[in-house]
């Protein structure tokens, strides 16, 4: 069962889990404002040149969130100052 699965189902997110489900809802949240849920899903799974050419949530999935999340935000503002 993965987090998320344990999260809906009511039960305790535990380590690195607890960061990612509070950040990625937070870039959700902020391309959402400006697009439509088609195209925040391909700003999340496609590369990103910002992020020198690596895909958002793969850099989520993979890596620590204190880490990432930096670089990440970084690439949203770029995307949408460009709007």
């Amino acid at each position: 069962m993965c987090a998320v699965d344990r999260w809906i189902g009511g039960g305790e997110i535990y380590g690195e889990a607890k960061s990612h489900l509070r950040f990625a809802p937070l870039v959700v949240r902020t391309l959402s404002a400006h697009d439509s849920s088609a195209v925040v899903q391909a700003w999340l799974t496609g590369v990103n040149p910002e992020l020198r050419d690596r895909v958002p949530l793969r850099l989520m999935r993979e890596n620590k969130i204190d880490v990432v999340a930096p670089a990440i935000l970084s690439a949203v503002r770029a995307y949408l100052s460009d709007k």
